[in-house]
């Protein structure tokens, strides 16, 4: 076990943690690592490593320290691709945490992070990894106090066998994405707070995943969940969604969270300030909303003009509410689809 005191380490090459190798600071606050590579010429080194690789490693806790990244942006800020425009995500270069291995398969699983605060990366830190000559995956990972801010992507998780990712009480600010999950499933998201990202939670594999107890402010949409050939259900449980963002292409609605076709999503006991978006291909697609307060006069519109058709719905004991959560009335009681641009209810509403 390695362990650091108080203080602030310059880190000029990536560390490696292998074998039975754990990594300890004294605290999110009080022990800094920062990555700053540097050639002879004393100019910063851009390769793409990380600055902390944990390579083959499997039944290990690391945690209490802060990873800040010095090397300079790549380029400027990009209101479009962002999402939100702000100045700190001007494409950063760097991986903070790189969970990997080597060849193909499970190469790490039962590790335990705690109080982890990544900032100012590319990508704050990814788990497993798919590229030429490799396709690694992490699983059975928990991550308890994780923080990341001011990173393009705040964690990346890759390959169909990173599975069973646990984050507990997650903190993730002025990022472009929090949290994006290519391939990697089986994810669920318990208590935290996060905000000012172009988008808090990204779902876009067929799996399953969930969000709970989660507050965001000021970011462009909570969630966004995407399936392909596969089915991707999401949970969104007891979740608070207040002010987000306007979309940049006023074409569009604002709204609180955004599905795609294969989405499968079942929201309960939430506050949302805006509605729901459903995009094309809606044919696969469903939407389950339970108990919420949802802002609006409808609990779900179309994302794009072609509308939802296709679009399974249940729609019960929903309160219609203004931006500032005050009640309005409710949101018609429905069982439905969605055909002709039409919503066609199974059910009598009951309104």
């Amino acid at each position: 076990m390695v362990r650091l005191g108080p203080g602030v380490f310059k880190l000029g090459k990536t560390i490696q943690l292998d074998g039975a190798v754990s990594l300890f600071g004294a605290g999110m606050s009080a022990t800094r690592l920062e990555w700053d590579p540097r050639g002879p010429d004393g100019q910063p080194i851009i390769d793409g490593s990380p600055a902390i690789k944990v390579h083959n490693h499997s039944r290990y806790e690391a945690g209490n320290f802060e990873l800040l990244n010095k090397l300079p942006s790549t380029g400027t800020p990009d209101p479009q691709k962002n999402r939100l425009s702000f100045p700190a995500n001007a494409n950063r270069a760097g991986t903070g945490l790189l969970l990997t291995g080597t060849g193909f398969g499970t190469r790490g699983h039962t590790a335990f992070w705690r109080n982890v605060n990544l900032r100012n990366f590319h990508i704050g830190m990814q788990v497993g990894e798919v590229g030429p000559g490799v396709q690694v995956a992490n699983s059975e990972l928990k991550f308890v106090n994780l923080e990341a801010s001011y990173n393009d992507i705040g964690v990346l998780l890759r390959d169909y066998n990173t599975l069973n990712i646990n984050f507990d009480m997650v903190s993730m600010a002025y990022n472009q994405t929090g949290l994006l999950a290519v391939e990697a499933n089986s994810v669920s998201v318990y208590g935290g707070s996060v905000g000012y990202n172009g988008i808090d939670f990204s779902f876009t594999p067929g799996g399953a995943f969930s969000v709970r107890d989660v507050r965001s402010e000021h970011s462009g949409w909570f969630v966004f969940a995407s399936g392909t050939s596969a089915p991707t259900p999401v949970t969104i449980d007891g979740c608070k969604v207040a002010a987000s963002e306007p979309d940049p292409d006023p074409s569009h609605p604002p709204l609180s969270i955004r599905t795609n076709g294969g989405a499968l999503l079942n929201i309960r006991g939430c506050l949302l300030a805006r509605p729901i978006g459903v995009a094309v291909p809606a044919a696969g697609q469903s939407l389950v909303l339970v108990g919420n307060s949802i802002g609006g006069e409808q609990p779900f519109l179309p994302y794009y003009a072609a509308g939802m058709n296709g679009l399974r719905y249940v729609s019960l004991g929903n309160v219609r509410t203004n931006q500032q959560f005050e009640v309005l009335g409710f949101h018609p009681y429905e069982v439905g689809h969605v055909s002709g641009g039409q919503k066609v209810s199974t059910l009598f509403p009951i309104q």
